[in-house]
């Protein structure tokens, strides 16, 4: 599959493409994967995405990864969710941040958060949040703070509520302060 052309690669219908395995998506050169159309990446089986490697998540482009399934979003693996560039973070949207596990909350690192929209932020689920690490927590920008919703503030760990600079404290909602736990 390395050796095809970007013309071969955009002549392929959405059906082959759909049909590609792990192993070919990760044959696929950095150069190769920004050529699929992104119908064809949305075709894509979850298998086949979540076994492609980080490669392949790393050279998506951003319409790409704005074209995955939620599905195909819940079944990447730690590891190529970490390896999302900011700017693919924010093309997930508000549904990809829906379909984030638990797990993959996890694997988010300081500069993805940051690079999150403030409707991203307010997507995320409670308990996802609240296993988000204590040294990525601190990408939350000011605006994403007074995003959280009352819940997601009440899900927010001692640890967490500690790594947030004062700034960060200062800018939540009243309401928000009030269902920090005893422990934050």
């Amino acid at each position: 599959i390395k050796g095809l052309t970007s013309a071969q690669l955009v002549a392929l219908t959405t059906d082959q493409v759909a049909a590609l395995t792990a192993t070919q998506l990760a044959n696929l050169t950095t150069a190769q994967v920004p050529v699929l159309q992104t119908v064809d990446v949305a075709k894509l089986s979850i298998v086949a995405v979540s076994g492609a490697g980080n490669g392949f998540v790393t050279a998506l482009t951003s319409a790409q990864v704005a074209a995955l399934s939620t599905d195909q979003i819940a079944a990447l693996t730690t590891a190529q969710i970490a390896a999302l560039s900011t700017a693919n973070m924010a093309a997930l949207g508000t549904a990809g941040v829906v379909a984030l596990t638990t797990a993959q909350a996890a694997a988010l690192m300081v500069s993805q958060i940051a690079a999150m929209t403030t409707a991203q932020v307010a997507a995320l689920e409670t308990e996802d949040l609240a296993k988000i690490t204590t040294a990525a927590i601190k990408g939350l920008t000011t605006a994403q703070i007074v995003a959280l919703t009352t819940d997601q503030a009440a899900a927010l760990t001692a640890a967490q509520v500690a790594a947030l600079a004062t700034d960060r404290l200062v800018a939540m909602q009243p309401a928000d302060l009030a269902k920090l736990s005893t422990d934050a």
